[in-house]
């Protein structure tokens, strides 16, 4: 099999960190200052006509970047490639590297690209005379018009380029594949050429600087695949061929990657969501596989076993710890966790009321895009709030909802709190406490000072979602290092109906009876034990000391979702 591999670069024998200072300051000093001279001969060559002379300097610009970092660029397999081929060339794309990579392979390719790319002057004039496919993602009408275009290029006699994943992987993993390179592919009635791509995300990821070349960058050129034995194939089955031949194979560079090192752990409350929970543990276990992520999936077995197992398999060298469940799931898991270091949480909602959730980013349940964006992992740092050296994640709270929580909930064991109750039951509860319940006298420190009252409600949270969709402390963002503190006075029954509804329409901070604090500690305390939840658990005391600490955990969140992060990434 043939290889071949453009000039070497400067910097081989350089020791790594080294190495990768010099790639990052050369490729910033002189990279644009290359491409003007490139894309002004390009320019020149398309006005005359000089075709060949056109295709020859988009080969040259397509190794120029891979030569300043000092590193070849090797291409394997490059015999396969027919002269008169027309071609759907299809690749892996975790990095900016990805497309003069594809160029290299075939310089005279009508590769697709963001649309913005167009707008740097001159440059976007040489997309243009090269055939470049703008995509503008913002609506799907404009996607659409750029897969009419690709058409239209293979009806030209031109190959086309694409990368199926839409755009750069975040952990230089194959992720859910767009299906527009199908269409193209059955309306162009074009071979498949499938590339892999391998040492670009090392080299520089998305959302990088710094370029750091350790890793050989290698384009496997996979056998062609004639469009005769695609045309019977459906979509589904075409694209599951094609992530197959851009995902390493055993053996290769980037197999290395493809079993993951990190040792993720998913912890499942099987009864979570009326069963829903144990219903995911097929669909958990695919996606680990397709992902790459080594690790195993348990079940709890009762109440406090997933702090348990948390605590076990973080000790074990777990590095992601995964709760599968409902709020009061990712509490317990949560309790394991704070402040350990090297240990990211994540969630998966299974249960009913999903609040937590929220925070992150993500919805009550998730699609197979979403979890595409789960596994690559994106984290961030995210307070706790502690109350008598317990801790919660999303909210806890004092007066009617801890009251109805108490309801929801029986005792057993010798006065442990058991939760025992149906949505039905839940409801009457409800209804019961406005009708019924009585505020108690509390003695509140606040602020540096202390004040006596009755409050039928009081909310203090991390998150900004209670009660299964109630935005009770909608100004709170979960790396603040604040507490949001929703406070009421106290209500008539008929008022108690009017700041219900107030609280279900968002509209409770106007209102003068509801008071909104920001802190960074509170004190509740009682003449008698008073019950409280915290994060949906009962517990009793008569004096509640609550504190908030600073980015005590690790979460992986959705960077493209409504998270409550307001310095995401830190």
């Amino acid at each position: 099999m043939r290889s071949r591999a453009a000039r070497p670069g400067i910097l081989l024998e350089i020791p790594s960190t080294v190495r990768a200072a010099l790639a990052t300051a050369l490729t910033y000093l002189f990279a644009f200052f290359f491409t003007f001279l490139m894309v002004s001969a390009a320019c020149i060559a398309s006005i005359l006509g000089l075709r060949g002379v056109l295709t020859a300097l988009v080969a040259a610009w397509a190794r120029m970047p891979f030569w300043l970092v000092g590193r070849r660029l090797h291409i394997r397999g490059s015999e396969r490639i027919a002269r008169s081929g027309r071609y759907l060339v299809v690749a892996n794309h975790s990095s900016m590297y990805d497309i003069p990579a594809m160029l290299a392979v075939m310089p005279n390719l009508a590769i697709m690209g963001r649309e913005k790319l167009l707008r740097i002057p001159l440059f976007g004039f040489f997309l243009r005379r090269i055939n470049y496919i703008p995509v503008d993602t913002s609506s799907i009408r404009k996607a659409a018009d750029a897969l009419r275009v690709a058409v239209e290029r293979t009806q030209e006699g031109l190959s086309v380029g694409m990368f199926p994943e839409g755009t750069r992987t975040m952990d230089g993993q194959v992720h859910r594949l767009m299906r527009g390179f199908v269409r193209v592919l059955r309306e162009g009635r074009l071979d498949l050429l499938p590339l892999r791509i391998d040492g670009t995300w090392t080299l520089k990821p998305k959302n990088h600087w710094y370029m750091d070349p350790r890793e050989r960058i290698e384009v496997k050129i996979r056998p062609p695949i004639a469009y005769d034995r695609l045309a019977h194939l459906g979509d589904d089955e075409i694209v599951d061929m094609v992530r197959r031949q851009i995902m390493a194979h055993p053996g290769e560079q980037g197999a290395t990657r493809m079993k993951r090192t990190d040792g993720w752990v998913f912890i499942v409350n099987p009864i979570a969501g009326n069963g829903f929970g144990a219903s995911l543990v097929p669909t958990v276990k695919e996606m680990m596989a397709r992902h790459g992520a080594d690790g195993e999936v348990v079940l709890t077995k009762g109440k406090g076993h997933a702090t348990e197992l948390a605590a076990e398999h973080a000790a074990k060298g777990a590095k992601k710890i995964i709760g599968v469940g409902g709020d009061g799931t990712m509490s317990e898991i949560a309790q394991a966790l704070v402040g350990r270091r090297g240990v990211t949480f994540g969630a998966v909602p299974a249960g009913t009321g999903n609040d937590f959730i929220q925070i992150l980013g993500f919805p009550d349940r998730l699609d197979e895009e979403l979890w595409d964006i789960f596994f690559q992992a994106a984290e961030t740092g995210m307070d706790v709030g502690r109350c008598n050296k317990k801790y919660f994640i999303n909210g806890m709270g004092l007066g009617f909802d801890a009251q109805v929580a108490m309801d929801n909930y029986h005792m057993e064991n010798g006065g442990e709190v058991e939760k025992g109750s149906s949505k039905a039951k839940y409801t009457w509860h409800i209804v019961k406490n406005i009708l019924f319940y009585h505020e108690k006298p509390m003695r509140v420190t606040l602020e540096g000072r202390t004040v006596e009252q009755c409050s039928f409600l009081n909310t203090i949270s991390i998150g900004r979602r209670m009660a299964g969709g109630i935005f009770i402390t909608p100004k709170a963002f979960a790396d603040d290092g604040l507490l949001d503190v929703c406070m009421t006075d106290p209500l008539s029954v008929p008022m108690r109906f009017k700041e219900l509804i107030s609280f279900s329409r968002q509209t409770h901070l106007s209102d003068p009876v509801v008071h909104y604090h920001q802190v960074n500690k509170v004190t509740f305390e009682f003449d008698d034990k008073a019950p409280a939840h915290l994060d949906g658990e009962v517990t009793f005391a008569q004096r509640f000391d609550i504190d908030i600490l600073p980015k005590a955990l690790r979460v992986i969140y959705n960077p493209k979702g409504p998270h409550y992060f307001g310095k995401p990434g830190v």
